[in-house]
């Protein structure tokens, strides 16, 4: 049954309060599930469950499916429509209260969602903070997010391509979904890099997000706040860093090395 049948059947009116688009585009849908490139052995956390459009892909191929839903009106929908699926586990919650790593349960995991662009780097903050074995990523963003991971030197730019290899798997058009959004979409697959030194995530994020604190204000008076400034100043110095320059104009890797010589 295809989404706007399953709309039809459980007379769903979509919780614009919750910004709930239903893709309905099925090749959209296919591209997705080949972009997360199933095995038989993993375990996928799921995102935003919804109406089950997605999931019911995923307990096709999967050993098993995590599936969280913030709606609670969408709970019994879910257990109605996955009823003969023996590996899905359904959860309804907020995403950012839950204990991803509790659920992952040591093993290696992927990740699909559809990702609220209010809540988005939080998120992905999220995901990165719990240290889970994460072997994968897949999220639909909006556009306007997507450009701005590859175009523009923010936080979430700077933290994604530290932490990911990125890759653009589809761009989505409003009238993919109901109702239409006002906005294109993106979908994005996101694998972890293999990083020799283990730093700590949540230091390291804090670190870059401080860096952006201020955007008219140069690195230097974002950073003394949290370090010692004469320590900055040498620490660029060395790093052959212009003392006045400002956080979105470093590159990626001038954000590690620059974490590291604070630590």
């Amino acid at each position: 049954m295809n989404t706007l049948s399953l709309i039809k059947k459980h007379n769903i009116k979509p919780k614009k309060s919750l910004g709930q688009n239903f893709l309905m585009d099925e090749k959209i849908i296919d591209k997705i599930i080949d972009s997360v490139d199933i095995k038989k052995e993993d375990v996928i956390i799921e995102i935003g469950a919804g109406l089950a459009t997605l999931t019911k892909h995923l307990c096709k191929k999967a050993k098993k499916v995590i599936a969280i839903e913030l709606d609670k009106d969408f709970i019994e929908i879910l257990n109605l429509e996955l009823k003969e699926y023996k590996n899905i586990e359904i959860i309804q919650g907020d995403i950012l209260k839950i204990n991803l790593r509790g659920l992952a349960d040591g093993e290696k995991i992927k990740i699909v969602g559809n990702l609220p662009y209010y809540i988005t780097s939080e998120i992905i903050y999220k995901i990165l903070k719990e240290d889970m074995d994460l072997v994968s990523l897949t999220i639909m963003v909006q556009k306007e997010v997507c450009d701005k991971i590859f175009k523009t030197k923010v936080p979430l730019s700077v933290i994604l391509q530290f932490y990911f290899l990125i890759h653009i798997v589809d761009t989505i058009s409003p009238n993919s979904f109901f109702p239409n959004p006002k906005v294109t979409s993106s979908v994005l697959n996101l694998e972890p890099k293999s990083l020799n030194d283990d730093i700590d995530k949540n230091d390291f994020i804090n670190f870059v997000t401080n860096s952006f604190k201020m955007r008219r204000k140069t690195l230097i008076n974002n950073l003394k706040i949290y370090f010692d400034e004469s320590k900055i100043i040498r620490i660029l110095n060395n790093l052959n860093i212009n003392l006045k320059i400002r956080a979105e104009e470093l590159d990626v890797i001038d954000f590690y090395n620059l974490f590291i010589a604070l630590l």
